[in-house]
């Protein structure tokens, strides 16, 4: 779901002005009225076609309901054009699919804007950072058990090191305690079960781990 920040930096978008397209290599070229333009690729847009065949969307969530196994990559669109009114992108495909994509909601995911790019990046990733031993052994970040268990905070700066660095240590956890290790996946948050039930502490249970 796209974080209500990037949203209401978009509130007050242009109006789409133009589309062409496909192009040979199959890209979709979109114009909007203060001039900015956007290359998207014809089939990302079948993949994310925000319609009730292809994705179920609704307040409590949303679900993915075409499959890989289903989705022709080499699909082609049967009319392309703008509907000046709803200021949107519609596209009809020889599926018989119908999509529509607004105004916003293309120039937010538009992968030519150099701007948008950075404000997706600001909201979703952190900045990339590379390192080797001599990083890991400057800058690598511990964090106490007992203040993770119990700190929202410390959960904050752990999970952005992980995010950051890719890896993150926790000192003083309890030692031979079953569910200790459990209990530090919960404070992250739900722990997802296995088709065979829960977590088994057992290295060699593989088809157990979660």
């Amino acid at each position: 779901m796209l974080s209500a920040l990037l949203i209401r930096q978009f509130r007050n978008v242009s109006k789409l002005a133009s589309v062409a397209g496909p192009n040979s290599d199959r890209i979709v070229n979109i114009k909007w009225s203060d001039g900015k333009t956007g290359e998207f690729p014809l089939i990302w847009l079948r993949d994310t076609s925000p319609d009730p065949s292809t994705y179920t969307i609704s307040p409590a969530m949303t679900a993915r309901n075409l499959t890989m196994m289903e989705f022709d990559v080499e699909q082609k669109a049967k009319k392309i054009w703008i509907d000046s009114d709803e200021d949107s992108l519609k596209i009809e495909w020889e599926s018989g699919i119908k999509s529509t994509f607004s105004s916003e909601w293309l120039q937010i995911r538009n992968p030519s804007d150099e701007e948008a790019r950075k404000r997706r990046r600001k909201v979703y990733l952190f900045p990339e950072e590379t390192w080797g031993k001599e990083e890991i052994e400057r800058k690598l970040k511990k964090f106490s058990h007992e203040d993770f268990m119990k700190n929202d905070r410390v959960v904050h700066d752990f999970l952005q090191a992980v995010c950051i660095d890719g890896i993150a240590v926790l000192k003083g956890a309890p030692k031979g305690v079953k569910g200790a290790v459990e209990d530090i996946g919960n404070r992250i948050g739900m722990i997802k079960r296995t088709h065979f039930g829960k977590f088994r502490f057992h290295w060699f249970f593989l088809i157990f781990s979660s």
